[in-house]
């Protein structure tokens, strides 16, 4: 099934406040499978002023508020959180490719479909735990940062 990508705010569901306190935008990516096939659900990014938060359903579908964190990495200095505005949509092709250029540097390896909503941008690089966040201005990304394997938060339930 085809992954919707659509933003969250207080009234939406799973509640958030209290695993990321001050969040001030989340997106949530509603059919997601993993490339390890570890996890098949929907994943949530929380961003507060200064980090990116990933978190996963860890319960039933019944119970909206079992969520885990898996991640937690701070964004990088160019990163402006209020720029996040409007609706989520998938990135064009050059959107995507400088969202690329913009990772070559680093430790990813592969880009997988990138989302932007206002000026933000985010993907997922195969795992919920592997995240990318950038920053766009005028289509060219400015900014970006990545969480690595080393910042995997395990749930105690998988522990």
């Amino acid at each position: 099934m085809k992954s919707r990508c659509s933003r969250l705010n207080g009234f939406l569901l799973p509640p958030l406040d209290w695993l990321v306190p001050n969040w001030s935008q989340a997106v949530m990516l509603d059919h997601f499978q993993s490339d390890s096939g570890e996890y098949r659900g929907p994943v949530f990014l929380a961003l507060t002023g200064h980090d990116a938060v990933g978190l996963i359903r860890n319960g039933p579908v019944d119970e909206p508020g079992a969520v885990a964190i898996v991640t937690r990495f701070p964004l990088a200095a160019g990163i402006r959180v209020a720029s996040g505005k409007g609706e989520v949509r998938p990135a064009t092709a050059a959107e995507q490719a400088a969202a690329m250029r913009a990772c070559s540097s680093g430790s990813v390896s592969r880009l997988d479909p990138t989302w932007l909503f206002g000026q933000l941008g985010f993907c997922l690089h195969g795992e919920p735990w592997l995240i990318s966040v950038f920053q766009f201005r005028d289509g060219d990304c400015v900014a970006s940062c990545s969480s690595t394997v080393d910042q995997r938060i395990v749930p105690l339930a998988e522990e």
